[in-house]
């Protein structure tokens, strides 16, 4: 049903019906639209037509970065989403560690990690350039300056943080008797200098100095050598009670010379050993530690093998209870003897990086070398096997 609203009529004859609307007698009816000037009744299918409207038959989602879920929806259902990057694989630092220290993590991710300042120590920020100053406090005493005052004899030492230290020098310094910076510096005594009170220019002491005065009391050598309680090297007078109690010299045993009253020579007795040399020899001490008996033995002995510009290549390293080991045969290897190993200088730096140990364990026909960690370039050097018995 429509409706048509009529904005004016004339009526010069006839007549004009007007008719109302009827009520709305069909549920489906839910909409009362206007279209060119018609009122209309209009049921929601009709009104989805009128406006042009669709059907979305499905939804998807596709997950960004750092999110999981999604999917697609035809009719109905849920998706979820879900943020599966909290931070796990960015590159940011979680955690904060101190050697000996229980380490500082993170536990949120807006956390704070505060910082304390210990002794001496500030810490100031800059929000503006995001900026942390850890500064120290310098709280070290050292001497200043340093001022002497000639006319009093003070010494003063002055010190930062401290209160100056003083030192009366008067009458404990020498004199300087030039002027300025020249001069001779040091005291000179004039007259007995037992009684001398006067100070003045450097020189040599006139006269006698009293031995209580620290001189000899004497012009004269032997006069100072009597006063000072001395003998001349040459005992001139003959002295004779210094004579020890001393009067003979037994040679012990392994020593020669007899017993010595007066004068003689003591030395070294010989034993029944020819002198010589001996391989491998069997040899017999006694108690003074001389050898007294000496022969050739028949021991193992051996020779030195040198073994330059060996390779021990990377690739046959093997992970054998902790240690990464490597076999090396030679047919000179048996247990009495031991192997050493010497890098040469292009292969130090990889001998260090891998840990390469000292210890070599050796067997019949054959050794092996230890490292902490794989090689990962090839070892050159020289082997040395040398005999141990």
């Amino acid at each position: 049903m429509a409706i048509r609203f009529l904005s004016s009529q004339d009526i010069e004859t006839g007549t004009l019906t007007v008719s109302t609307i009827d009520n709305l007698n069909r549920t489906a009816y839910q909409f009362l639209v206007s279209d060119s000037g018609l009122v209309k009744y209009r049921t929601g299918s009709e009104v989805l037509s009128d406006i042009g409207a669709g059907t979305v038959s499905s939804i998807s989602i596709s997950p960004g970065t750092g999110i999981s879920g999604g999917g697609t929806v035809t009719s109905s259902g849920t998706l979820t989403i879900t943020n599966s990057d909290r931070g796990s694989s960015q590159a940011i630092f979680k955690n904060f560690a101190v050697s000996g220290q229980t380490t500082v993590t993170a536990n949120i991710n807006n956390d704070i990690l505060n910082l304390a300042a210990g002794s001496n120590v500030t810490i100031t920020t800059n929000a503006a350039t995001d900026t942390i100053t850890i500064a120290s406090t310098d709280t070290n005493n050292f001497p200043s300056s340093l001022a002497w005052d000639t006319a009093t004899g003070i010494l003063t030492l002055g010190r930062t943080g401290l209160a100056s230290l003083t030192i009366d020098l008067d009458d404990r310094y020498p004199l300087n008797n030039g002027t300025g910076a020249t001069g001779t510096w040091g005291i000179g005594i004039s007259g007995n200098a037992a009684t001398a009170t006067t100070a003045t220019t450097a020189g040599n002491v006139s006269g006698i100095v009293a031995v209580a005065n620290g001189g000899t009391g004497s012009s004269t050598a032997a006069g100072a050598l009597t006063n000072l309680g001395a003998y001349a090297a040459t005992n001139p007078s003959g002295y004779t009670s210094n004579t020890g109690t001393v009067t003979s010299v037994i040679a012990g045993t392994g020593l020669s010379g007899g017993t010595i009253s007066t004068t003689g020579t003591i030395g070294l007795a010989n034993t029944a050993v020819t002198a010589g040399s001996y391989t491998s020899s069997n040899i017999t001490v006694d108690a003074q530690g001389r050898i007294t008996a000496a022969s050739n033995g028949s021991g193992g002995g051996g020779s030195i093998y040198k073994l330059t510009a060996q390779t021990l290549t990377s690739a046959s390293w093997s992970l054998v209870s902790g240690y990464y080991t490597y076999t090396f045969s030679n047919v000179n290897i048996t247990v009495n003897t031991r192997v050493d190993f010497t890098p040469d200088r292009t292969s130090y730096l990889e001998v260090t990086t891998c840990g390469m140990q000292s210890e070599v364990t050796v067997g019949a026909g054959s050794c092996t070398f230890y490292s902490l960690f794989p090689p990962q370039t090839n070892i050159t050097g020289e082997i040395t096997i040398f005999p141990t018995v």
